[in-house]
């Protein structure tokens, strides 16, 4: 790392370029090896160290410099008032983290597996205690636990693998909060282990948790859906709706308590838009690490070096100087006239969709959310006869997205219950169309046992696409949807009477 940052040439660079370099060179040189080992604290330190010196001066000879804000302001994120750098300390943690990931989820890796056979024989990854004769890698991965445990949560399908006591399963409970219901739980000496315990079959054994955890939060563990038949028991990262494991994550879980307050201020001098070193000298004037006399103890006199009046600070000179008030007095300013250029970005979904093979049956789905209750609509249009049907339904929903994947799992269950082998379903919300349409489930985990169930289906249905269609043509199913909603004696299947409401343009294309 030194080699990377001695040299005249680094020494020329500005403050952006230093930063640059930092980012990009020194400190990913050492990534690779913390992604698997756990390096000395002393190491991240003296790494720490000469990544400091060079911020500061340019080069990493010198052992004493002046330093105008302390590292730990510095190593936060942008948006908190810092430059987003990090301390090696806290990043090798976090990648450590990521390992220790794939063992919690039992990921269908090599090592995973044999780590697990060796080590986890008679206890689960949650349970087993460090030996002195465990290996260092494996003594690194049981120190993650606590991290991984902090952002993660066991989503139950049989439960065999999901320890009762240790991993956290109840979703609205955070880390202390599980731990302090389960100590308490402990004096009654249950002699459950897994969740499987507390279940029959795929689903919960009512009777035995409204014994373990009284009436009240017993019904509403009740209520925690489970991963239908077929599929193994899941581990989601909470703090991502895609549910899906991230260094950045984890490394934002465990420092997060060292993060300032985060600023519309500091997003601002960061834009894209400004240039790297304009933002720089910005992030200097804000946080007072400039080498003004306020902050130089050594320099006698105290005044401005351009009134010598007040005392010489970062504000002082960029807003309440008297002389540079006067220089800016003569700066004429004139707005700049941005020409302003009409881009017709908008394509018309009539144009993008041509299909020369058009399927026997096309589904129009919408779902009308609000206050975590969701109306579902599908209109069902039958090409060779030109009839259609309507479907409608109504259910409590988590969020928007989960109303959406309820109301395409309706028309699937509408296609199977007639046997509709060939069919088109078209939605408004682009997200889950494109999940779908890529055969994986909507990036939530928060009803994954819904998209799981939506999967299952597209199983059973041989030709089966999904396509983006405007709000604008989706109107008849969105104005059905929110009848559903707010008229929940509604639900069921209904005839259409006459032509049909909604027909998509590319019917006549061939």
């Amino acid at each position: 790392m030194r080699k990377r940052i001695e040299g005249w040439k680094m020494k020329l660079l500005s403050y952006a370029g230093r930063l640059t370099l930092i980012k990009s060179v020194s400190a990913s040189m050492p990534i690779y090896a913390m992604s698997t080992n756990k390096i000395p604290v002393t190491t991240c330190r003296e790494l720490d160290a000469i990544i400091r010196k060079f911020w500061w001066l340019g080069n990493a000879e010198k052992d004493r410099f002046m330093a105008l804000r302390s590292w730990d302001s510095i190593c936060q994120p942008k948006a908190s008032g810092g430059l987003g750098l990090r301390r090696f300390e806290d990043i090798n943690k976090a990648l450590s983290a990521k390992l220790g990931w794939f063992l919690a989820c039992r990921s269908d890796k090599p090592w995973v597996t044999y780590l697990l056979k060796k080590y986890c024989s008679t206890e689960n990854f949650w349970r087993v205690k460090p030996k002195d004769s465990d290996s260092a890698l494996w003594k690194n991965f049981l120190g993650t636990r606590d991290l991984v445990r902090a952002g993660s949560m066991a989503i139950c399908a049989s439960g065999e693998s999901i320890d009762f006591w240790r991993q956290p399963w109840i979703p609205w409970l955070n880390p202390l909060e599980f731990d302090d219901l389960m100590s308490s739980l402990r004096t009654q000496r249950f002699t459950a282990r897994s969740l499987a315990d507390v279940s029959i079959g795929q689903n919960w054994n009512e009777e035995l948790l409204l014994q373990i955890f009284g009436e009240d939060l017993g019904r509403r563990i009740v209520t925690i859906p489970r991963i239908p038949g077929g599929y193994k028991d899941r581990v989601v990262w909470k703090a991502r709706n895609h549910g899906n494991f991230s260094v950045k994550d984890a490394y934002v879980l465990d420092q997060g308590y060292k993060f300032g307050l985060r600023k519309d201020i500091w997003k601002w001098i960061w834009e894209p838009g400004i240039h790297p070193r304009i933002s720089l000298m910005l992030w200097k004037v804000l946080n007072d690490a400039l080498p003004t006399v306020a902050r130089i103890s050594v320099i006698t006199q105290f005044g401005c070096c351009f009134c010598d009046r007040d005392l010489e600070d970062s504000i002082h000179l960029f807003k309440e100087c008297a002389f540079v008030k006067a220089i800016c007095a003569f700066v004429e300013y004139s707005d700049c006239s941005v020409e302003d250029l009409s881009v017709d970005w908008y394509v018309p979904f009539d144009n993008l969709l041509v299909q020369s093979d058009i399927a026997d049956h096309i589904l129009f789905t919408d779902s009308s959310w609000k206050d975590g209750f969701g109306g579902f609509a599908v209109v069902a249009i039958n090409r060779s006869t030109n009839s259609w049907i309507y479907k409608l339904e109504s259910c409590a929903a988590s969020c928007p997205l989960e109303a959406e994947t309820r109301a395409i799992l309706s028309a699937l269950e509408l296609a199977v219950q007639n046997s509709w082998t060939r069919i088109h379903i078209q939605s408004d919300c682009r997200v889950l169309v494109n999940a779908l349409e890529q055969r994986s489930p909507p990036p939530d985990w928060r009803f994954l046992n819904v998209s799981l169930l939506v999967l299952d289906l597209l199983n059973v249905i041989s030709d089966c696409s999904f396509f983006f269609v405007h709000r604008n043509s989706n109107a008849v199913a969105d104005g059905l949807a929110k009848s559903a909603r707010l008229s929940s004696h509604e639900s069921g299947i209904f005839q259409g009477e006459g032509i049909p409401p909604v027909i998509p343009s590319y019917f006549s294309l061939s």
